[in-house]
């Protein structure tokens, strides 16, 4: 008898020829720990059943298994620093957001108020702003913030881009006179198109979920035009013979 046994001591013969069969076949699995309890290693099927077993509050299973990892993955560190900034940050960061917190306190807050704090958060890669993962994130900083604090959520939707410039040039003509009375040639039409560019502030949207909440306008857009060209430098040489 194994000493591992778990079967009492009145067994059968039966009941310990299956023990002793299902350890066999057991110890030709491969232990799938530690792996299997690490988020960004576990397999995709089992991220449910850790999100779980750690508590996650929200979880929407239509995701990307990227940001379905990182949701597990947030959820203890978000509990253990509630109240924080770096838990308000986490839980803006597990859908796929950058966030900045701005305290009553601080020399640049809007709010005067004691305990009002103003989270701003921009999707990554300047994507459309939804209205489902801003409710999903409104939720996400209840339980990060702590009990006291008043929190407004601003999103700010970000706009860049980069100086081009384009130009459509004729070839280039070379023309060779060896004669002693040779002659230069006129300068060949050069054509250049003009590019217009242009760089646009950020713009932010602000999100208010009190019932007698009010919309704001559309904040104002401004945006720098540049205008790029097409220049030539033409140099003659004349060699006398």
């Amino acid at each position: 008898m194994s000493q591992y046994s778990l079967l009492p001591e009145n067994a059968s013969r039966l009941e310990r020829a299956f023990e002793r069969a299902f350890a066999g076949m057991l110890e030709g699995i491969e232990a799938p720990f530690p792996e299997l309890l690490d988020p960004q290693r576990a397999p995709p099927a089992m991220l449910p059943y850790l999100a779980q077993d750690r508590g996650v509050a929200e979880w929407d299973g239509d995701a990307s298994t990227e940001l379905l990892r990182r949701t597990v993955a947030n959820v203890w560190p978000i509990r253990r620093l509630a109240g924080t900034r770096h838990a308000l940050v986490l839980a803006v960061d597990e859908l796929d957001y950058d966030a900045e917190v701005v305290a009553w306190y601080d020399a640049n807050a809007e709010f005067a108020d004691p305990y009002h704090l103003e989270v701003i958060a921009w999707k990554r890669g300047n994507a459309p702003i939804d209205r489902d993962i801003t409710e999903q994130m409104l939720r996400n900083l209840d339980y990060a913030k702590s009990e006291r604090d008043v929190l407004t959520l601003s999103l700010a939707l970000g706009f860049s881009s980069e100086l081009g410039i384009s130009g459509a040039l004729n070839p280039g003509v070379t023309s060779r006179d060896d004669a002693p009375d040779g002659e230069i040639l006129a300068s060949p039409t050069v054509a250049a198109t003009l590019a217009p560019v242009a760089v646009m502030e950020p713009a932010a949207t602000t999100l208010d979920p009190a019932p007698a909440a009010s919309s704001f306008e559309s904040p104002e857009v401004r945006a720098a035009l540049a205008v790029a060209g097409a220049a030539v430098w033409v140099t003659y040489t004349d060699h006398e013979g």
